[in-house]
């Protein structure tokens, strides 16, 4: 929601869509352990819900979008 559809972005809210596999699965496990907290946590709630498979799917998923 927050990157609206297609991951496209907003504002401040960045573009996801088309990003690395490589950059999105470190930013998402950053997220999840709290190592990375610039969000005012928003993305550490909800990265603290994915499996270690669900990061993966969506960094293969966020890879393919234009």
């Amino acid at each position: 929601m927050c990157h609206l559809g297609g991951l496209k972005g907003q504002n401040e809210i960045p573009r996801l869509a088309n990003q690395h596999y490589d950059y999105t699965f470190k930013q998402l496990t950053d997220f999840k352990a709290r190592n990375r907290t610039n969000d005012a946590g928003n993305m550490t709630s909800v990265a603290k819900t994915l499996s270690d498979e669900d990061i993966i799917n969506i960094s293969h998923y966020i890879a393919t979008l234009d």
